[in-house]
């Protein structure tokens, strides 16, 4: 069974869209915050792109969550395994 990298990718987005929540900003302020058009962000929340790791430093560091980094690292490590994972031959026996 393949991961749902959609899913996953979700996931992490919503993740990233609480963090902004919880800062009461718009995505556009919290985009403007992090000099970002406000494309990517909605993007990253929606799932629509894979964060790199920058991005999410860049993201906690702005929400002012550094202990959210940890976290949302695994979750981006998982997100990577998985493509990792698709990109494998298959192997027959």
């Amino acid at each position: 069974m393949r991961p749902n990298i959609q899913q996953a990718r979700e996931a992490l987005g919503a993740h990233l869209r609480q963090l902004r929540r919880d800062l009461n900003l718009s995505g556009r302020e919290f985009a403007a915050r992090l000099g970002w058009p406000a494309s990517k962000v909605s993007k990253l929340e929606l799932g629509q792109q894979t964060p790199t790791t920058a991005d999410l430093t860049a993201w906690v560091q702005a929400a002012g969550r550094p202990e959210a980094a940890s976290a949302l690292a695994d979750e981006l490590a998982t997100l990577e395994s998985f493509y990792t994972d698709i990109s494998r031959p298959c192997k027959h026996s």
